[in-house]
């Protein structure tokens, strides 16, 4: 009696072992990236992001229980992640990643530059090489690294058709651009003002930046 009730211990435990190994689901989520794996975006301009989709072999649809995490940051450039994530039922997790690179239209005008700066009143002038290099926090903005043969360093607005110079301090004088310069493959060209605190004209100049190859 006691081996019959052994043997049907057994059967039933193994046929349980069967059953239960048959049901344990191992398998992943299908995760897909709708969009691009990199994609780029304008700085200080909002990301769309295209989202992603989820399907489980037992759990169907699980789109609405991806989990989005990210410390993207439109108003800076850089190279952030964002990941994606989604469990189903029995534990099972898939991630994927979207790299989104944030950055600054003016780019492309960064580098060294040839410059010149005339004293329209006097007509002395400077010669001096300057470094031009892309803000990280504001779009179509670049700064200087030797504006009038000084470390001082200045924000050149740089649109694909004009440029300025934005009202700010030097030392004890403050610029501005009276009139839209231009900029093209080879050079950039402004006419600013140095003004006294008190808004009086100091001097008027003609900054011109040549490049010695194209963009």
């Amino acid at each position: 009696m006691m081996k019959q009730i052994t043997k049907f211990v057994l059967a039933f435990l193994f046929a349980f072992f069967l059953w239960h190994c048959e049901k344990l689901d191992t398998t992943s989520p299908e995760l897909t990236l709708l969009g691009d794996d990199t994609m780029r975006v304008v700085l200080n301009e909002t990301f769309d992001d295209p989202g992603a989709t989820a399907k489980d072999n037992e759990d169907g649809d699980l789109s609405q229980n991806i989990l989005i995490t990210s410390k993207l940051n439109t108003d800076e450039t850089g190279i952030y992640q964002i990941y994606y994530t989604v469990t189903d039922n029995d534990g099972n997790k898939s991630e994927k990643v979207r790299y989104v690179i944030v950055y600054n239209q003016a780019k492309k005008y960064s580098g060294g530059y040839n410059a010149e700066v005339t004293n329209l009143q006097t007509g002395d002038l400077i010669s001096y090489v300057d470094q031009l290099y892309p803000s990280s926090e504001r779009n179509h903005y670049l700064h200087t690294k030797n504006f009038m043969d000084d470390s001082a360093d200045v924000l050149i607005f740089m649109n694909p058709d004009s440029s300025y110079i934005e009202h700010q301090p030097i030392d004890s004088l403050f610029i501005k651009t009276p009139d839209y310069g231009y900029a093209d493959s080879m050079g950039i060209e402004l006419n600013f003002n140095l003004l006294h605190s008190d808004s009086t004209i100091h001097s008027q100049y003609e900054l011109n930046y040549q490049r010695s190859t194209q963009l």
